[in-house]
């Protein structure tokens, strides 16, 4: 099966829960990506994600720049909370992956989205801040139909 996700405009979207480490509560999220084509070799990438328990919508902005080779990407971050990230990816047969890391900045992470049979992706996302709050992100997501 070939990887679609981040790599061609559509709408992806799915449940998972959020669950801030050291406390026993799950909460249930709604996860939408966007995925548009920018400038040639650029994609950008809406994700939102709703915690409807919290009544809260965050929203992150994502800029896919491919690397060196077809396996290889730069990834940018924006969001209004956490400020700016920037991060490497790599794209396998069975996963798309990639990581935050620097250590001038108060937060850094790492997403990965493993390819399902049904052309799904199994999400798995840990941040952690400078204050050592993590937050882990779960759940499955599916490229929206016209008949979802």
């Amino acid at each position: 099966m070939v990887h679609t996700f981040l790599l061609e405009p559509g709408v992806w979207q799915g449940n998972g829960t959020l669950l801030f480490k050291g406390t026993p509560e799950k909460w249930p999220i709604f996860i939408r990506w966007e995925i548009h084509k920018g400038a040639p070799l650029l994609i950008d990438a809406l994700l939102t994600i709703d915690i409807s328990s919290l009544s809260t919508v965050h929203h992150y902005r994502y800029k896919i720049i491919p690397g060196e080779d077809e396996k290889k990407f730069q990834i940018r971050l924006q969001n209004e909370v956490i400020g700016n990230l920037e991060g490497k990816g790599i794209i396998d047969q069975k996963y798309i992956a990639w990581d935050f890391h620097d250590p001038k900045l108060p937060y850094e992470g790492l997403e990965r989205y493993l390819l399902l049979e049904n052309g799904g992706y199994r999400i798995a996302s840990e941040f952690c801040s400078t204050d050592q709050t993590r937050l882990q992100i779960t759940g499955e997501i599916h490229q929206k139909t016209a008949l979802d």
